[in-house]
């Protein structure tokens, strides 16, 4: 349901197409999107089913779209929407389509659990069914979104923008459980930084080798009560966490100081 953000350009534009989906993620990258998205509007989309021909038009013609989905392209979904995936269009297209034109309360649709289960579950029904090539976002290797009882925990507070959580931070199997006490969504990418690499520098770089590892959490909306937690096992070295969330001018919130380094020892 809706497209993946098709721009691969380095660490951020990777974050982007990992953990946003949604939205583009800055001007620049807006600019390359348009490019990709005059491409993709050329392609003959793979036959499928004549049971789900109608519903799968609509959704390739959304998913050749970047931004998030309107009414005008949502409505044909629910209209159409085969029995296999009738509930969650139910529950992801009403309250995106709620959300309207504004940024942040898109976003905020988009975080909520029941919305981002049903967005994965009509993903997997689309790719299967209508052939259309989600790029559904994963934790990363080795890492996990439930909290490890028997790893250690570090209690995250993201706000506009701004991580903030007790240091230093051991090595070994860590749960990350971040509350949003802002009033945007956002989420937790955790980066471990190559030797000599600092977070400033990777930012400032479009070099993916800055990185030797790459984690997200899911999208926490605002107000407090959306807890998403990232378990993985910490090696030492110094590492990055940074929300990719785009701001309503379309700044990442990285860029406006969502980027915090730590150390792990």
């Amino acid at each position: 349901m809706g497209n993946r953000y098709r721009v691969r350009r380095g660490v951020i534009a990777g974050a982007c197409a990992l953990a946003i989906g949604l939205s583009a993620c800055s001007s620049d990258d807006k600019k390359s999107s348009e490019k990709s998205k005059t491409t993709t509007s050329t392609t003959t989309h793979p036959k499928v089913s004549a049971e789900f021909q109608e519903y799968c038009d609509a959704a390739w013609k959304l998913s050749d779209n970047d931004g998030f989905p309107s009414e005008k392209q949502l409505q044909p979904l629910l209209d159409s929407a085969p029995a296999e995936i009738s509930a969650p269009i139910g529950v992801a297209a009403p309250a995106l389509i709620a959300a309207g034109s504004d940024p942040v309360a898109q976003f905020n649709a988009f975080a909520a659990d029941d919305v981002e289960a049903a967005v994965a579950q009509i993903n997997a029904w689309e790719t299967a069914n209508c052939k259309i090539p989600h790029d559904d976002p994963e934790p990363g290797e080795g890492a996990t979104r439930e909290i490890d009882p028997a790893a250690a925990r570090v209690d995250v507070a993201m706000s506009e923008y701004d991580f903030t959580f007790d240091e230093p931070v051991a090595a070994g199997p860590t749960s990350f459980v971040a509350t949003n006490k802002g009033a945007q969504a956002h989420f937790m990418f955790i980066v471990k930084l190559a030797d000599g690499v600092t977070l400033d520098q990777m930012l400032k770089s479009d070099d993916e080798s800055n990185t030797v590892g790459r984690w997200s959490s899911g999208f926490a909306a605002a107000g407090g009560a959306d807890q998403e937690v990232l378990t993985l096992d910490l090696k030492p070295g110094n590492y990055g966490m940074l929300c990719f969330v785009s701001d309503p001018d379309g700044t990442p919130h990285a860029m406006k100081g969502m980027a915090k380094e730590f150390t792990v020892t």
